[in-house]
Formats: C-alpha cells, structure tokens, sequence
C-alpha cells in the first residue's frame, strides 16, 4: 500500500525486508512524544530482525559476506552449523548434570639389559559431579581417603574440546609409589609433582566429533574418523623421599647392635629425576556408531620429542655416630647426569570412549593413557647395562548424566 508524508508523491512499496524505511516516514506524522518512542523503539526490533532474517535467508557467497556488520549480526543472531547435520548432531537440551566416578594411577619403569625396576602410587579414586551449559561445563571431585588423612595426593583436570581442536591440561602432586615387584613402600615421603598440556586438531572436524567422545556436547549420528595431529608439554619432578633425617632413621635401625663407632659413605644412591619434554605427533581417531544410540570411540597418538631434558640425581651419602644413643650425622653430595637427545624417543597417547544415550540421559566410560620412553645412555655404565626409561599415566572415568 502507499501513503502521503507531505503532500508529495506517494510512497513506494518496500520489500519486507526494508520495511524500516516506510515505517520511519510514517513516524513523524506522529504527534505523541511517547508513541514516538514506543514506536521507535519497535521499528528498531523490526529492523534488526529483518535484517537478520534477510542474511540469513540468502545464500551466502563471497560478496554478500564482505560487509563487517552483517557478519557480526549474522554471527549473533544465526551461528552457522559448522558440521555435516547428517553425521553429528546438538543433543537434546542445553543443561546437564552428571555424576561420575574417576580412577587414576602413575608408573614409572626403569629398564636396564631388560630387567625392569618398576614404581607406582597406590589407586588414586575420586568421586564427582558435574555442571554444564551448552558443552561448557565445571565439575567438582572429591577424594574420600583424602577426607580422611590416608592421602595427601591432588589433581587438577581442566579441558575443553571442540570438533576442530581442543586440549586439557592435567596438573598433579602424588605420593605414596612403592616397589611393585617386592610390594615394599619406596619412602613415606616421596612425591611425584608434575604438569600436562595436550592439544589436538582433528582435519575431519565437519564429520567427526572429539566432543561426541569426551565431553558429550555432541552426538555422533554415523561412523566417521579422522587424522589428528597434537602438540604436547610435559613436565615432571621425581622424588623418593630420603633426606637427611629419614637416612639417620634409617642407619639407627641398620646399626642398632653395631660396636660404635660407625663412619661410611655409599656411592651413586639415586633420589629423583626431573623430565621435560615438547612433543608433536600425528595419529587417527574414529567414533564408531553401530547403533542409533551406542558409540564407540579409538584414537591413537604417537609423537616424537622435539625438545627433551632428563635429569637424573644421584647423592653420596656419607655417614657417622660415635655411639649408639646419638642420631647419625648425614652428609649428601648430589650428582646429576643428563641424559642425552635421542631422535626416537618417543611419547603415545591412547583413548578409547563407550557412550549409549538416550533422549535426556547418558551413560558413559572412558580411558585415556600417556606413555613416553626417554633413552638414558648416560647410566649405561653405571648400571651395567643399557638403560630406558617408561613413564605412564592412565586415567579412567564413569559417568551417568542427565539433560534438560
């Protein structure tokens, strides 16, 4: 339809989508000040929807995205679907709760002429549950032998997973390793203090979903895989508890029937490590859906070591007591020998994830393992024989949660 604004020639029809500017001339035939702006404040609603509408509606090429403002409103108002809708999928709500059950445990082997010197800390449990909105989640775990002063042991988990990239990072200070071939503690001060930082990119990120796996925020709908390709940080300080005190408790218990006086030193006695390395690698990943609502993912990781430093202490310990009823004066000398840049030393991660969901509900089961070898030809001599190192971490974690 047409109408006069003042007098003039009439004015022409619009097309829905600028129909702002019909509106806007009407405006000033408008006498109120507060109709004014009620209908102002209307045209401007109008205005921004059609607009939006309008970049939504047509087909987006090259030209029709040049302008800043459009891809802003566009980006606000209508997020592009950046995945194919025929092989994953938004699940049903934007809310979740999640109750879950969380196992992990450390190894460290140290190999000589085949001969491995393996040590572990005791199972670390946790219990927790979990918040999340729209993927972004917050959780809270508890350690109940940790409430009850059997454990003084920590971890920090923080991740964040998208269909294109994404990485965690793991931050952790443990205790309690003993021998596993002799079932002996190593100390009751040693502890293991570290940090992890993992990325990854997945080239197939319109297919195949990280998220679908590990983070829920995703549904899988058909099978799909993909390369990957990570960049890892890790870092960790090995300490097997003797120090000066605990050595004299040690040798007052040796030399408890001992004729005095007691002088003597031991060479070579080894009482920590230190490890840091950069590592970037290339593997594959693939969710298997057998069913509608049954998934099955596998991935696999092995990198190489880009940079690397280990560092092994060793300390003289040189003791004496004139006499049974005196503590025993401890000297230590420490030695540090670094092992050197080896090409294969190598670093492997590996995930395997079982997901069956309903509508609202899911349950869930995940284990993730790290495993790095680091070559010490260093202590060759030493021990007489050749001699690795294996470090591995595996975490396990159970989950029941709910959408809405």
């Amino acid at each position: 339809h047409t109408a006069e604004v003042t007098g003039s020639s009439p004015v022409r029809p619009t097309k829905v989508c600028n129909i702002e500017y019909q509106s806007v001339a009407s405006l000033f035939l408008i006498k109120s000040p507060t109709m004014r702006k009620i209908s102002a404040f209307i045209i401007v609603l109008t205005a921004l929807q059609c607009i939006c509408t309008n970049v939504c509606a047509q087909k987006k090429t090259e030209k029709e995205n040049s302008g800043f403002v459009r891809n802003i409103v566009h980006r606000i108002f209508y997020p592009e679907i950046r995945y194919d809708t025929l092989y994953m999928a938004e699940p049903w709500g934007k809310w979740s709760i999640s109750l879950n059950e969380n196992f992990t445990q450390h190894y460290y082997y140290q190999i000589t002429d085949g001969l491995s010197f393996p040590i572990r800390n005791r199972l670390a449990t946790s219990t927790g549950i979990g918040f999340s909105y729209m993927g972004v989640g917050i959780g809270l775990s508890v350690d109940f032998k940790k409430l009850k002063g059997k454990s003084k042991d920590s971890e920090l988990f923080l991740k964040c997973y998208t269909n294109r990239f994404g990485g965690d990072i793991n931050i952790f200070n443990i205790g309690d390793f003993y021998d596993t071939r002799f079932e002996t503690d190593i100390s009751y001060k040693n502890k293991l203090k570290g940090v992890n930082i993992n990325t990854y990119y997945a080239f197939n990120h319109k297919k195949f979903s990280y998220p679908a796996a590990f983070s829920y925020s995703k549904i899988q709908k058909k099978s799909a895989g993909s390369v990957i390709a990570g960049l890892s940080f890790h870092y960790d300080n090995m300490w097997l508890g003797y120090d000066k005190d605990l050595y004299s408790e040690i040798f007052s218990n040796i030399y408890d029937s001992w004729d005095y006086p007691v002088a003597d030193s031991i060479d070579n006695v080894l009482s920590g490590w230190t490890t840091h390395y950069l590592s970037l690698g290339a593997g594959y990943a693939y969710n298997w859906v057998p069913t509608k609502n049954f998934m099955i993912h596998i991935s696999l990781m092995p990198s190489l070591l880009l940079l690397q430093k280990k560092v092994m202490t060793y300390e003289k310990i040189t003791y004496s007591s004139p006499n049974i009823s005196t503590p025993f004066d401890v000297e230590l000398s420490r030695n540090d020998i670094t092992a050197p840049y080896r090409l294969y030393n190598f670093v492997c991660d590996g995930k395997i994830s079982i997901i069956y969901h309903w509508k609202r509900a899911y349950v869930t089961a995940y284990y993730t393992s790290k495993m790095n070898y680091i070559d010490l030809p260093g202590l060759d001599n030493m021990f007489g024989g050749k001699t690795q190192s294996i470090y591995h971490r595996w975490n396990a974690k159970v989950t029941v949660g709910y959408r809405f």
